[in-house]
C-alpha cells in the first residue's frame, strides 16, 4: 500500500484547515468593510440629490382625473429649462436678432 492511499491522521487535517480560518476572517473584514462603505456612499447620495431637488424643485400639477382626453391641453407634461432668461438677455437677442425679408 503506497503513503498517497493511507487516510491521513484527523489531527494533520485539522492543522491544514486553520490556514484557512485565517483567510476566511480577511475574506469576511473585506466584505463587512465593504458593506460598510457601500451604505456610507449610498447615504451620501441620497444626501446629494436631495440637495440638488432642493435647489430646483419640480412643480407637478395633478387635475381632474374624471375629466375628458380632449379636454386636457396639449402637452399635458411641460419639461422647463433650469436655465431662466434675464431681462437683459432677451434684449440682447432682440438687438442681434436679424428677420428675413
Amino acid at each position: 500500500m503506497s503513503d498517497d492511499a493511507v487516510i491521513k491522521p484527523i489531527p494533520q487535517i485539522g492543522y491544514h484547515a486553520a490556514s484557512y480560518r485565517t483567510s476566511l476572517s480577511v475574506g469576511r473584514c473585506y466584505w463587512a468593510v465593504s458593506i460598510v462603505l457601500a451604505f456610507f456612499m449610498s447615504c451620501a447620495l441620497s444626501i446629494l440629490l436631495y440637495n440638488r431637488f432642493a435647489e430646483m424643485p419640480t412643480r407637478i400639477a395633478v387635475e381632474n382625473q374624471y375629466a375628458s382626453i380632449h379636454d386636457v391641453p396639449y402637452p399635458a407634461i411641460t419639461i422647463c429649462s433650469p436655465n431662466q432668461i434675464t431681462i437683459s438677455s432677451l434684449e440682447h437677442f432682440e438687438k442681434t436678432l436679424v428677420l428675413p425679408k
